[in-house]
């Protein structure tokens, strides 16, 4: 599995790729923090992240009785708030 931006702000959109060699009994599941968000074995697809916050992608894939699963950390930080500039009468100063 390869994930594009695995940082940023949010709506923060990934890219997933599943480079697995996929066979008629594969079976796969994608899942953030425990929920299912594919149960595909897709190629590729899009994920987007709307709320701040460190979140585990973890993709498992079964193949008749061998299971493997591997896990990617996503960061999506917090929109920084706007600056507040002040203005000083007195000193005249920013």
């Amino acid at each position: 599995m390869a994930v594009s931006n695995i940082t940023g702000c949010p709506p923060l959109t990934i890219l997933v790729n599943n480079n697995n060699e996929i066979t008629e009994n594969s079976q796969c599941n994608f899942e953030v923090g425990g929920t299912s968000i594919n149960e595909n074995c897709d190629a590729q697809f899009e994920y987007t992240f709307t709320e701040p916050g460190e979140y585990e992608l973890t993709y498992t894939i079964t193949i008749g009785n061998s299971v493997a699963d591997t896990t990617i950390n996503i960061t999506v930080f917090a929109v920084p708030e706007d600056p507040m500039l002040t203005f000083n009468t007195s000193s005249q100063t920013i």
